[in-house]
């Protein structure tokens, strides 16, 4: 594979998750929070472009089915 080859793309939004409706005022929802870790996962795409005889979506996510 070349530099040319690459065709690479990725965006991220963070946002924090406040647990649902507390009946909090927005003041209160605005505090400092702590972050213990962060959860991503990635879909790579093996197209026709590279894989002609068999394309396939590699998906690291929780929710993809599993290929048996």
């Amino acid at each position: 594979m070349n530099h040319d080859d690459v065709d690479f793309t990725a965006s991220a939004e963070l946002e924090p998750y406040s647990g649902g409706s507390t009946g909090m005022s927005n003041e209160l929802e605005c505090q400092t929070r702590s972050c213990y870790g962060v959860v991503l996962w990635f879909e790579t795409g093996f197209t026709s472009r590279f894989c002609k005889e068999m394309p396939v979506v590699l998906s690291t996510s929780p929710y993809t089915p599993k290929i048996v």
